[in-house]
């Protein structure tokens, strides 16, 4: 959970239902300046969220295991936060937005770097601004437009070709 204890600003917290058990996971914006992470999401056995470091402005995507060694930020979104995090079996999917504004496009993890990857451009030159993201029978359903269908219902099953609008409906 999100928490902060007066030193440490906000920042990832945990607890096994006592006093004792309960504190800090790890100070990712070193000090009293908040980190504050958002968007927890468990996937594949890892948390995973959004916090901003404190190097820049941005919010990037970070997993821990729950200890402080075992927390680390898995890649940089510079300028950016992430929206609707969403485990699809064992895999991680996300929108991360500009300047928390408009949100882009569909990504998903493995909790790696290289493996925190764009699933498809599904407007190019634009931002489909995907949302709603919904996991429903092993597959990701979210909303998104395409410059030319706005606002449609859309599928992915995780590749390029297998990222689909269902229908034109509005």
């Amino acid at each position: 959970f999100n928490g902060t204890d007066g030193v440490t600003g906000e920042e990832l917290r945990r607890s096994d239902g006592t006093a004792t058990g309960t504190g800090l996971v790890a100070d990712v914006r070193t000090g009293a300046q908040s980190s504050s992470p958002g968007n927890l999401t468990v996937s594949n056995g890892w948390l995973f969220f959004a916090a901003s470091d404190g190097l820049s402005t941005d919010y990037d995507l970070w997993k821990t295991d729950g200890t402080t060694p075992g927390t680390s930020k898995v890649k940089d979104f510079s300028s950016m936060y992430l929206w609707n995090l969403v485990d699809v079996s064992g895999t991680l999917y996300f929108s991360p937005s500009a300047n928390g504004s408009w949100t882009e496009e569909i990504w998903k993890s493995d909790g790696t770097s290289g493996g925190t990857v764009e699933v498809r451009d599904v407007w190019v030159g634009g931002d489909a601004m995907p949302e709603d993201l919904t996991v429903f029978g092993g597959r990701l359903f979210f909303q998104a437009s395409d410059g030319t269908q706005l606002g449609e219902p859309w599928i992915s099953d995780g590749t390029f070709a297998g990222t689909t609008i269902i229908a034109d409906i509005n």
